[in-house]
């Protein structure tokens, strides 16, 4: 607690006063007159070691610079030479692919004037450039120094030249030359890049070292380089070797760097100067800033300061003299400063060493409900604390201990109410001992600070919860606050990383330019900006959007800067799934349109080959043995019969071709045919199986895999026209649903895998992605269809089964088939003896809408006893029944026909005879029928063109009790 001031009781006589104040303030006005000249000396001191400390920060920094630069060039060179020694091995040196590699490489490093190569004569034959005329001109280097530096020394490493001009440009460049060699060893040449010294120039301005500061660059005999600010001597300030002694004295000792204080230079300008040799190159930098420049600062403050204790020395002679004439008024000033504490807004209490309340002010008393009377009369032990006594004698003894404390703490008032209380207290020892205390009321702020730990806890956990790294800067760059991925990314804790600059925590090797995001901040910009894993200036280590947002107060003064660093991997996985998704519904769209197409072009087609195959059979029927007509005739029903395998095809494209599954052992399939693949692929190509010795059960149409192999042996054997090798393998592979779904197949589970390998020419990834395509054919016109590989696609697909290709341009092409795996064993399937089918007695009614298409058949049937009642459209079949309803056993009838379709006809007609049979007939598949609504399960169908074999024999099972 605090005491009043206590009054002075004797007066001090004024003479001796005074010179008791005349020697103190003296006394005081030496001590500081000297304290300042020493401080001006030392920062003095501290002003030359910061100077120091930032040419040796510099130079260290240009010389890591300008070494990584070399080394970038020397791997670049390093690399073209191998590439032409690769190329050499093999035989012969590609130009083209030689300058495409140049120019490759000296993309990457754009700071380069050039990368050339040059023969054993000094020409250059190879190369790339800014100007683009390396390529165009010939010159020749061979009278340059580093051309015959490394001719005439077959050792020689990285050569690196004087400053010279070059011969296309006319500007000043470095070259940095290797020497190239023959197998046996000898002289072949050279591959050298040049960087202009413009380059240096435009690198050393951007460093700050004022205006009569200097960064130089020199070779080993200190010859200049590059200087900034650039000078002219002569005309020419390249190659100039004035440097000041200091330096050469260093160099000539071996040391590697060094800092030194110059009072002239070369330029006669006093410097603080720092040098490093260029990593193990024969290359110094060297950089000065003037001592004029950076001791201007210095010389205002020792102006300043000399004013201050000028200044200083005034007022304290006045203050002293102030002092005396208002000694006189302390004991007024004493009962002014009583009546300020009692009016006060904080509380004010005053106790004798007992505890006895001496004096109030009207704040405590609104503090406390009470009224001064009753306080007055009362012992601080009589206002009641929540704390326990043990914690009040506490706070007394450590009062007493220390004489000033601040302590919070909680009264109960007169009414039972509390209230939240900071006292500030002091223990004066004098007159037996008096506490004094200042009381205030911290309810409020106490509700307030609760309630922003609250807001504080609930934002921090928000921010913890959040999978992006989240920090808050002040505008210095100094981090505030951060959550949790924050800390794990720079592994750090908030002991260690609050109130640290964001550059030691997120570059902690430091910077050697300000990233973009760094630039930002100190810009106190808004960006969005997203950074790839490989980015050097990335400090997550994977891809991530980086959001810089400056916080601003109702003024628009920045206040702080908010940071969010978003990883962009999931985004980016989500995004690719979707491409792929979106990819394979296009062409799943794509592939079902051109099946919808191939199925109409079926339905009229069929009709034509059914009128095709049908005369031609009849005709072949009447034809003898030894006719000279029956060649021409067995053409003809050779190409009607090719056509209709055309149109199976295309059905089989778009998967509207039925299939006669059934279980089939795919290692004896392969077996099977091993003879007709080897006459298939020609002697020049050796076959080469390696199949599972598991029983490889699938359940499949055996010829439609037959026919798969078939076309991709054939492609194989065309893509190994001077020979080579063919592998078919099998296996079985467990795909789970991910990859089920992928690929538009049935159900994950165990899959036989069919592998076929060819040491071909290969496909690039161009072809294929078009590869399974329809009509896509990279054959000459005539050598193709375009069919067979979108085919082999159908194939699989309609069996449930998916089918990838991987190839490489010259390493060969691998197919891989996945079909699903049953369980049952493999049943001999009974081949049906083929027999001429029975005619028959019977009357058919025979409704075609195409007149070919009627005619032929109802010759056929008329030939083989039937009597045939025909129609030529829907409402022509339910008349001519209802004429002949009891003779008629069985109806023929297209499905799609004009005027009623053939289900809409056969509906009618049941309501008549609901016994008759029907067989439907139509030139689309019956996918698309059963699709359209068309057909019903159960009923009989057959699809054109259908031979009269075929048609005879299924009109019969249905005659003698099949299905109906």
């Amino acid at each position: 607690m605090m005491v009043y001031p206590k009054a002075s009781n004797s007066a001090l006589l004024p003479s001796v006063f005074i010179k008791k104040l005349v020697i103190v303030v003296l006394l005081i006005n030496l001590f500081v007159i000297a304290l300042v000249g020493l401080a001006l000396r030392q920062s003095r001191i501290q002003y030359d070691q910061r100077a120091a400390i930032s040419t040796q920060n510099m130079s260290h920094v240009l010389e890591q610079y300008i070494a990584d630069t070399i080394d970038k060039i020397d791997l670049a060179l390093f690399a073209v030479a191998d590439e032409v020694a690769r190329q050499r091995s093999i035989g012969y040196i590609d130009k083209k692919a030689v300058n495409s590699y140049i120019s490759r490489i000296f993309s990457r490093l754009p700071f380069l004037n050039a990368i050339r190569l040059a023969n054993a004569q000094g020409e250059i034959v190879y190369g790339a450039d800014t100007t683009g005329e390396a390529a165009k001109r010939s010159t020749i280097i061979s009278d340059r120094d580093y051309f015959k530096h490394l001719r005439n020394d077959p050792n020689a490493g990285l050569v690196i030249s004087k400053p010279v001009q070059a011969r296309i440009t006319g500007k000043w460049v470095i070259i940095f030359a290797r020497r190239l060699n023959r197998p046996d060893g000898s002289f072949d040449g050279a591959v050298w890049a040049a960087i202009e010294v413009e380059h240096f120039h435009k690198t050393f301005a951007k460093l700050d070292i004022g205006r009569n500061g200097v960064i130089s660059f020199r070779d080993s005999e200190m010859g200049l380089i590059a200087r900034h600010p650039e000078i002219k001597v002569s005309g020419v300030s390249v190659g100039q070797t004035k440097v000041s002694q200091e330096l050469l004295e260093q160099v000539k000792t071996g040391k590697t760097y060094g800092t030194y204080y110059t009072p002239t230079g070369s330029d006669n300008i006093a410097r603080t100067v720092s040098f490093r040799k260029i990593g193990s190159y024969p290359l110094y930098v060297i950089v000065g800033l003037a001592s004029s420049e950076y001791l201007a600062d210095w010389g205002k403050d020792a102006i300043k300061m000399s004013l201050l204790t000028a200044l200083f020395s005034l007022i304290t002679a006045l203050s002293s003299w102030l002092f005396y004439r208002d000694l006189t008024r302390r004991r007024q000033a004493e009962e002014e400063y009583r009546t300020i504490i009692r009016t006060a807004l904080d509380g004010f209490l005053v106790t004798d060493a007992a505890g006895n309340i001496l004096d109030v002010n009207d704040s405590i008393c609104n503090i406390l409900h009470r009224d001064r009377e009753e306080l007055v009369r009362m012992n601080i032990q009589d206002i009641e604390a929540v704390d326990s006594p043990e914690k009040i004698q506490h706070k007394i003894a450590l009062l007493l201990e220390k004489h000033s404390i601040i302590f919070d703490i909680r009264h109960r008032r007169k009414d039972g109410s509390l209230v939240d209380l900071e006292i500030s207290a002091n223990f004066s020892p004098e007159k037996g001992g008096r506490f004094m205390s200042f009381f205030r009321d911290i309810t409020e702020s106490k509700r307030a600070q609760q309630a922003m730990e609250q807001a504080d806890t609930e934002w921090s956990a928000a921010m913890d919860a959040s999978e992006d790294i989240i920090y808050l800067l002040d505008t210095k760059r100094r981090v505030m606050r951060a959550n949790r991925a924050f800390f794990a990314m720079t592994n750090s804790t908030p002991e260690t990383a609050i109130g640290r600059h964001i550059v030691e925590l997120v570059h902690p090797r430091g910077e050697r330019v300000p990233c973009a995001v760094c630039r930002a901040q100190e810009d106190l910009k808004d960006i969005v900006l997203t950074m790839e894993s490989d980015h050097p200036d990335n400090p997550a280590g994977r891809p991530i959007e980086i959001t810089v947002r400056v916080v601003r107060d109702k003024q628009e003064q920045p206040m702080s800067i908010f940071m969010i660093i978003h990883d962009l991997t999931h985004d980016r996985k989500i995004l690719e799934e979707k491409s792929l998704l979106e990819t394979q519904l296009f062409q799943s769209q794509k592939l079902e349109a051109i099946g919808q197409l191939a199925g109409g072009v079926a339905h009229d087609f069929n009709n034509m080959l059914t009128a095709i195959i049908g005369y031609g059979s009849l005709l072949n029927t009447k034809l003898g043995k030894d006719s000279e007509l029956k060649p021409f005739v067995d053409q003809i029903l050779s190409s009607a019969e090719k056509s209709a395998d055309l149109t199976r095809q295309l059905l089989a494209f778009s998967r509207k071709q039925e299939i006669s599954p059934k279980e089939t052992d795919l290692n004896q399939l392969i077996k099977g045919m091993e003879k007709l693949l080897l006459r298939l692929i020609g002697e020049d190509i050796e076959l080469k199986t390696q199949l599972s010795d598991k029983v490889l059960t699938i359940l499949v149409d055996p010829g439609k895999i037959e026919q798969v192999l078939m076309n991709l042996c054939t492609n194989a054997r065309d893509a190994m026209p001077d020979g080579g090798l063919l592998y078919i393998c099998t296996d079985t592979i467990k795909l789970d649903t991910h990859y089920v779904k992928g690929h538009d197949m049935r159900k994950p589970g165990m899959y036989a895998l069919l592998s076929v390998t060819d040491t071909g020419k290969g496909i690039d990834e161009k072809t294929q992605q078009k590869i399974f395509e329809p009509f896509f054919t990279t054959k000459e016109v005539g050598r193709g269809t375009g069919l067979g590989l979108s085919i082999v696609y159908g194939i699989i697909k309609q069996h449930g089964g998916n089918i990838t290709v991987y190839s490489e341009p010259g390493k060969g092409t691998t197919f891989r088939i996945y079909l699903p795996l049953i369980k049952s064993q493999i049943e001999e399937a009974n081949m049906a003896e083929i027999v001429t089918p029975k005619g028959g007695t019977e009357t058919i009614l025979l409704a075609e809408d195409n007149e070919d298409v009627r005619v032929l058949s109802g010759k056929v049937l008329e030939e083989h006893g039937y009597r045939v009642i025909d129609a030529m459209d829907g409402e022509d079949a339910i008349n001519k029944f209802k004429e002949n309803k009891d003779s008629i056993q069985l109806i023929v009838i297209d499905v799609i026909m004009p005027k009623k379709s053939g289900k809409e006809a056969v509906d009618e007609i049941k309501k008549i005879k609901p016994e008759v049979k029907v067989l439907f007939t139509s030139g689309y598949t019956s996918d698309i029928i059963s699709r359209k609504g068309i057909l019903e399960q159960g009923m009989d169908f057959i699809s054109k063109p259908v031979s009269p074999h075929a048609f005879l024999s299924k009109i019969r099972e249905i005659l003698d009790g099949g299905k109906r």
